[in-house]
């Protein structure tokens, strides 16, 4: 996958009047080390592979949304899944586990979900990227220990 494919992917998923269908690119890797702490945590990742759907694409960048993510910035999701500032395991949701990947800008804050283990429907079970959006960085650090336990990185 270029970073052209990914940018032409993400502008017809945001497109005003596109059809999505669940269509999936292959947008990066776990890195192994954060396979290893997840299966410290009882949580063994089927695929290291990291995908995004046309539908979560859609659903990331639409415009009613509570604090978006620009699109030009989401164009580089490939670049910013494996630098990420921090990574967490969420565990508030017993029916599926989700990294949230921290990328802090200058002035800014940025979420990524990466659905683990997740069953899309006629592809199999795949980490998807779910949704993304900016994000006040204190609330998060006031629920590590409580609903998220650091996998790598710092805040």
């Amino acid at each position: 996958m270029t970073s052209k494919e990914l940018s032409e992917f993400i502008e017809a998923a945001d497109a005003e009047n596109a059809k999505t269908n669940g269509t999936v690119l292959k947008v990066g890797k776990l890195k192994p080390e954060w396979g290893l702490a997840l299966q410290g945590l009882g949580i063994t990742p089927e695929t290291h592979e990291i995908y995004i759907r046309d539908i979560d694409a859609r659903h990331t960048l639409r415009p009613k949304k509570m604090r978006p993510l620009p699109k030009e910035w989401y164009k580089n999701l490939s670049h910013h899944l494996q630098h990420p500032s921090a990574v967490l395991l969420d565990t508030t949701h017993s029916e599926g586990a989700s990294l949230l990947l921290i990328i802090q800008g200058s002035d800014t804050a940025y979420k990524l979900v990466v659905r683990l283990n997740y069953n899309v429907r006629k592809q199999g079970v795949m980490n998807i990227v779910g949704t993304g959006q900016l994000i006040d960085l204190e609330g998060i650090k006031g629920k590590i220990g409580k609903e998220y336990v650091l996998i790598e990185g710092s805040l």
